[in-house]
């Protein structure tokens, strides 16, 4: 075995060859709109997009993105600083056209095998090379930094051994991924279906009352700054977690949901005591005639399908105010929301823990998957 300083021990049967002599990067432009089928780099893959669609970010023309092949590797280079969680490598498996911010690698089939190479990069980047490369003030790479890495490289016929065997372990490992994704789903919707029957059937029963009767709405004052996570009082952020602060603007039992971005719809929070909201978050507070357990499950069961019907469109997903004001909650007497509240947090505590369960296993396979390859693509793991 030999060592590469980016990867560890390899075989030391393979030779080490530097990228440039591997591949070559082309930017072959969309110039008269040549090609229309747009792709994308999402989670490491490469997939179609609708080149109609206008959500997102639209370019003005896409007669300015390049134009990509079946074996090109494709590679993002930029933000790498500000985003450390994405895969940032993806094999390209139909022509089309990409943003020309990627950088597109042709692979030299003489040496290397598209395949390899993908699953080599892939390697890379989920050892973090690509964020070391760019460590500092700099937030990407260019090629002729990047092409002067050295990579292990065995012959041709042992990286196709390699790919084939990825193919189908990784294939295994992403069905498992996808049931797991689908568990997770049933039972999330589990819930909620449970929690909209018994909404329903307490709005048959009970009078309707507008959420601006039963409590009172503002939003908080917190900027976007990251939060001192060693303080003593929670912090809401755009996120779907809470986190930590050193000073507090609220000390109450309060309801928060988002008012804008991805969240609105998905995300909210029972808190109590002292916290400090984000200025484009809800806060509501000073329940009258309900208790705030209660008023967390309807409000959280009930206002997702008024966010559907009457979100605002503008850049993001947002919420306006007489939407939270105006919506109609179901006020049965405090013993009958005692009950409620036992019956739906049981269920709840039930099926979050096998949702749990499920990310934790989840994890575990995804980190199998990158250590799986890191060790078949450095010859440790003979295949």
């Amino acid at each position: 075995m030999s060592v590469v300083n980016w990867l560890g021990v390899i075989d030391r049967t393979w030779g080490l060859a530097p990228l440039f002599t591997l591949g070559s990067p082309k930017k072959t432009s969309n110039t008269g709109l040549i090609e229309k089928n747009l792709l994308s780099l999402s989670y490491g893959a490469i997939i179609r997009k609708d080149i109609d669609s206008s959500e997102g970010l639209v370019p003005a023309s896409y007669e300015t993105y390049q134009i990509v092949d079946p074996g090109d590797v494709v590679l993002r280079f930029t933000d790498l600083q500000n985003d450390q969680r994405s895969l940032r490598s993806g094999l390209v498996t139909e022509r089309g056209i990409i943003t020309s911010a990627y950088m597109s690698l042709t692979p030299n089939l003489d040496r290397v095998l598209p395949r390899f190479l993908a699953y080599m990069m892939r390697a890379i980047d989920i050892n973090k090379v690509f964020y070391r490369m760019g460590s500092g003030v700099r937030q990407s790479l260019n090629w002729s930094e990047f092409s002067l890495m050295r990579i292990p490289l065995p012959p041709l016929e042992t990286q196709q051994r390699i790919a084939d065997y990825l193919d189908r372990e990784t294939a295994e490992i992403d069905a498992a991924v996808a049931d797991l994704d689908r568990y997770v789903e049933l039972l999330e919707k589990r819930i909620a279906s449970s929690a909209l029957e018994v909404a329903s059937e307490l709005s048959a029963r009970w009078p309707l009352i507008q959420a601006k009767f039963l409590i009172d709405i503002t939003t908080g004052s917190g900027d976007t700054q990251d939060s001192d996570t060693d303080g003593a009082f929670p912090f809401y952020v755009r996120s779907d977690t809470i986190q930590r602060s050193a000073d507090y603007e609220f000390d109450c039992d309060a309801v928060l949901t988002s008012g804008d971005g991805a969240g609105v719809g998905k995300i909210f929070h029972l808190v109590n005591g002292k916290f400090k909201a984000h200025q484009r978050v809800y806060v509501m507070r000073n329940f009258r005639s309900v208790t705030a357990p209660y008023f967390y499950w309807m409000f959280k069961t009930i206002f997702p399908d008024v966010v559907k019907h009457g979100g605002a469109k503008s850049t993001v997903d947002s919420v306006r105010l007489p939407m939270v004001a105006n919506l109609k909650l179901p006020v049965p007497p405090l013993t009958i929301q005692s009950e409620v509240i036992k019956r739906l947090s049981q269920l709840d505590k039930d099926n979050r823990q096998l949702i749990d369960e499920s990310k934790h296993l989840r994890e575990l396979l995804l980190k199998r998957r990158s250590v799986l390859i890191t060790e078949v693509v450095t010859g440790r793991k003979q295949v």
